[in-house]
């Protein structure tokens, strides 16, 4: 069952999309904006190419006490980024407003800034903590906020009328699906033949050869699924609906045969040495502590 063809055939009235967008109105919305400017303090280069430990620990301590008493700026009543950054010799970098889920290609490496900027408030500290980065730290400033706006169903109708398409499909496919099971269910148990009953209802029938449900046959779309569907059922009987990536589908399963496996005597051969084996050694350590037992002594004997 092809959850396309059933869009195929459902029809949405304009009436519909106008309901469907009355009743969720707020859900159709522009997504919020932000605006940020950020500045940028690049991690010392070649620390590891360092060999004076010292050396190398006082420049890591340096670079972080710069971003630290840069920070601790940011939080003075009144502080602006770029007076500071102009203070500090620093370059101010900023983006335009943009979604949270499309940040501006520079700052696509540091969703944790992305994420500080959202959640600022201009009333109460628009100025981000150091975010660390793949290659240094940033602290960004919220510069402008663009509110969610209500969207026009001119803007929206196209959206609402695929969502309704889609919704409409999957009821009807569902149905399609529930009657064709119960049909040929009931005709199966009546004896009739299954290309009959498919052909009265217009189902497609797709014969597959016979198969190990361990090893469904190569190249066959939802092989996996059909085989496991297949390894519970008794012969005529049909299976629960099985949803895929394309719709859904009913697995009938005509015949099953227990068919001797070609390797089969020789894992029996296996398992019975095994047996014979573990039985061996259990005579063996009876038979052992008994002796010891009689003898009165207390052997220190690793067995095995």
């Amino acid at each position: 069952f092809n959850l396309e063809d059933f869009k195929k055939q459902a029809e949405v009235s304009d009436e519909e999309i106008q309901k469907a967008y009355e009743e969720k109105k707020d859900l159709y919305k522009t997504p919020e904006k932000r605006a940020l400017r950020w500045v940028f303090f690049p991690a010392p280069e070649d620390l590891d190419k360092i060999e004076d430990v010292a050396e190398r620990n006082k420049k890591q301590a340096d670079y972080i006490e710069t971003v630290r008493s840069f920070a601790d700026k940011t939080h003075q009543s009144g502080a602006k980024l770029e007076e500071l950054a102009q203070q500090a010799g620093l370059k101010v970098e900023q983006a335009s407003a943009f979604e949270r889920d499309t940040p501006p290609e520079a700052l696509q490496t540091v969703p944790g800034l992305i994420d500080e900027l959202f959640a600022l408030s201009a009333d109460e500290r628009p100025i981000t903590d150091p975010v660390k980065g793949e290659k240094g730290y940033y602290i960004g400033e919220l510069v402008s906020v663009e509110e969610p706006r209500q969207q026009e169903l001119a803007e929206v109708k196209d959206r609402i009328r695929d969502s309704l398409v889609e919704q409409k499909a999957r009821e009807a496919m569902a149905t399609a699906v529930n009657d064709a099971r119960e049909a040929l269910g009931t005709g199966l148990k009546e004896g009739k033949k299954l290309e009959d009953l498919a052909k009265e209802k217009g189902l497609t029938l797709t014969p597959l050869p016979d198969f190990d449900p361990n090893t469904p046959p190569p190249g066959l779309a939802n092989a996996y699924d059909i085989a496991r569907e297949a390894e519970n059922l008794a012969p005529g009987a049909v299976s629960k609906p099985v949803p895929v990536d394309t719709g859904v589908l009913l697995v009938i399963v005509q015949d099953k045969e227990l068919r001797k496996r070609e390797e089969g005597a020789a894992m029996r051969e296996s398992v019975e040495a095994s047996l014979t084996s573990s039985e061996r050694e259990s005579i063996f350590r009876a038979w052992f502590g008994s002796q010891k037992d009689a003898a009165g002594v207390k052997l220190l004997l690793s067995l095995g």
